[in-house]
């Protein structure tokens, strides 16, 4: 073997043979060359073994070819080719066609000598199943079938735009029928009878255990789920809670705006130094002894101490609410410890309704009368994406003349529920209410102003709406409408008494389109149709 010291290729009679019919390889080769020259003689010495061996191979296909042809008889019969036997046996006929292949192969590599190339086969064409090769087991492929194909087919363009239909179920309550009537209006809503798992749009008359968690936001238009109740919202809605988050916000702003009360709630250890605090405000010798409290004597803070100061010198007059009670249910005029010792003991002890939580508020003892009767303001607002008030409301008047020595229920409490229940109910109003036009008219000619008034409930019904969040995990797809109850005093201070979290809409002759503008503010806008963008709501 002979050792090559040059650098050139040519040095290299195997590669360079190689190399000429392939330029991009010549140059691989020569840069290979100049910085590793033993791995391209490593090279070069295989290829010279490639060449002896296809010589070898040259020779044993020629030896083949001319044994064969002596071994078989070609006969030409009808322009076709046919192998036959020497000895007419069938294992010979098989191996002459073997040897039929050998030569129809050693005949292609003579004719290529050195360049061995294998030719490409056509490739099959795609078959399509049909009736007639079809079978069950074919399952992945596709059939034409022509009698299903669309003969005129229409541009997508012209085509008609998709129509979605939602569902939404309206819990059974007071005010199921107002509520069904303004989703009527609506040609796209189909209402559920008793099943709200699939429901689109859910209104409940109590809220209850209830999961918020598919009530996030939702791109799929499809899947999104909205309902009439926030997770968080007995932070406002409930009695207790509504005096505890407003004065934790700002005590000043709820010493101005909510009548001065003392949260009662047996739920918790705290409530015996809150009914220490209101005896002592109270004032008198009589000392409350519940089955279940021992009284502690404590040191008093400094804002105690100038409340007490502030109502010391005024008449004893309060109203003790049961939180977890609506509809006036409970509510009743405290002049006396002996008689709030034997209230609250009456409705702890209830057992058809438990009663733990209560509200010691201090009665407004010179509220604003029409015609001579007490009356308070009920506004809606909507609390949503964006807050929003109703332009418009009701008075809610008292059947019986004011009197605040008389501890007659009709002359306090103006709730419907209670005053529906007097004989001179709806005599003198229609069933005991004013719209705002009307109060309107009679704050005016009172000597105040009713625009102030208004701008009254607008600011406390933002601030109530801040001092808490009743939607603080921000589901997208949550709202209420909330109740305010308002009451104005002789020298037109507005005071807010409670916030209901549903409100009655049975009567809605004052507020018409209070349902259909909630929806437009909500399910309208979540669920996109074509709808009138006026509303009687302002922004918060």
């Amino acid at each position: 073997m002979q050792t090559h010291k040059s650098n050139n290729l040519q040095s290299f009679p195997n590669l360079s043979m190689l190399c000429e019919r392939d330029q991009k390889q010549k140059r691989s080769v020569e840069q290979l060359l100049a910085s590793k020259p033993n791995v391209v003689k490593s090279l070069d010495i295989y290829a010279q073994n490639m060449e002896l061996y296809i010589k070898e191979q040259q020779k044993r296909l020629k030896i083949l070819y001319h044994r064969d042809k002596q071994e078989k008889e070609v006969s030409e019969i009808s322009g076709m080719t046919k192998f036959t036997s020497i000895h007419g046996n069938e294992s010979l006929e098989l191996h002459a066609k073997k040897l039929r292949q050998k030569q129809l192969y050693c005949d292609y590599i003579l004719s290529k000598k050195y360049d061995v190339q294998i030719p490409q086969q056509p490739k099959p064409q795609k078959q399509y199943l049909s009736v007639e090769n079809y079978t069950p087991f074919k399952r992945t492929e596709k059939i034409y079938v022509p009698s299903l194909e669309d003969t005129q087919p229409r541009s997508r363009s012209k085509s008609p735009p998709l129509k979605l239909k939602f569902n939404y179920y309206i819990q059974p309550s007071t005010n199921d029928i107002a509520i069904k009537q303004a989703f009527k209006l609506r040609k796209n809503w189909v209402e559920l009878p008793n099943n709200n798992v699939f429901a689109h749009f859910t209104w409940l008359n109590m809220l209850g255990v209830f999961d918020f968690g598919p009530y996030s936001s939702q791109t799929v238009l499809s899947k999104r789920k909205m309902v009439n109740f926030c997770e968080f919202h007995s932070s406002l809605t409930n009695k207790t809670s509504l005096f505890t988050s407003f004065y934790q916000f700002n005590p000043e702003l709820a010493l101005k705006y909510l009548p001065f009360s003392f949260p009662l709630n047996f739920k918790v250890a705290d409530w015996p130094e809150d009914l220490r605090l209101f005896c002592k405000m109270f004032g008198g010798d009589y000392e409350i002894r519940f089955p279940f409290y021992i009284p502690q004597r404590k040191s008093d803070s400094e804002l105690t101490q100038q409340l007490f100061e502030q109502y010391k010198d005024k008449d004893k007059l309060w109203i003790l609410k049961p939180t977890d009670w609506g509809r006036g249910q409970g509510v009743e005029i405290i002049r006396t410890l002996e008689q709030l010792e034997k209230s609250i003991v009456k409705m702890y002890t209830d057992k058809k309704q438990d009663c733990k939580e209560f509200l010691l508020q201090r009665y407004i003892e010179s509220p604003l009368l029409f015609k001579g009767r007490k009356f308070d303001v009920r506004c809606f607002v909507l609390a949503s994406q964006e807050n929003y008030i109703y332009q418009k409301g009701y008075a809610r008047i008292s059947s019986v003349n004011f009197d605040l020595k008389s501890d007659d229920q009709f002359v306090h409490l103006t709730n419907t529920a209670i005053q529906s229940q007097h004989q001179s109910f709806s005599k003198e109003e229609n069933k005991n209410q004013i719209n705002f036009d009307d109060l309107a008219n009679f704050i005016n000619s009172s000597g105040g102003s009713f625009e102030k008034v208004y701008q009254d409930f607008k600011k406390i019904a933002q601030i109530s709406l801040n001092c808490t969040k009743i939607n603080r995990r921000n589901r997208k797809y949550c709202f209420q409408l909330l109740g305010f109850d308002y009451i104005i005093d002789s020298a037109f201070n507005v005071f807010l008494i409670e916030i209901n979290a549903n409100p009655n809409l049975e009567n809605l002759n004052h507020v018409p389109q209070l349902i259909d503008d909630t929806l437009k503010l909500t399910a309208d806008v979540v669920f996109p149709i074509e709808y009138s963008k006026e509303h009687l709501y302002d922004i918060l």
